[in-house]
């Protein structure tokens, strides 16, 4: 069967495009996707993992960089506005 005759044969419309674009995927056998993941940090076993949220599969396991491995002293977020006023309006 041709294209022309399959698409006859197709309950919806599709472009041109749109048929090439499957015929691809078909003829690939695959398609990319974006899924969502997590990055564990598995600090004693001193390993990061990425694990697929939608199935729970770990995609990577590797050991921690230097920099992973360094504890951070001070908080990730910035101190509130006007933290710096307020410690010179004391001072004064």
């Amino acid at each position: 069967m041709e294209v022309k005759e399959t698409k006859k044969h197709l309950p919806c419309e599709l472009t041109e495009e749109e048929i090439g674009v499957l015929a691809r995927k078909i003829q690939n056998g695959y398609e990319f996707r974006d899924v969502d993941c997590e990055i564990q940090f598995l600090e004693n076993e001193k390993a990061v993992q990425i694990v697929r949220l939608d199935t729970g599969q770990v995609i990577e396991k590797r050991a921690m960089t230097p920099d992973e491995l360094q504890k951070n002293l001070f908080e990730e977020e910035p101190p509130e506005e006007g933290f710096e006023e307020e410690k010179e309006a004391n001072h004064e």
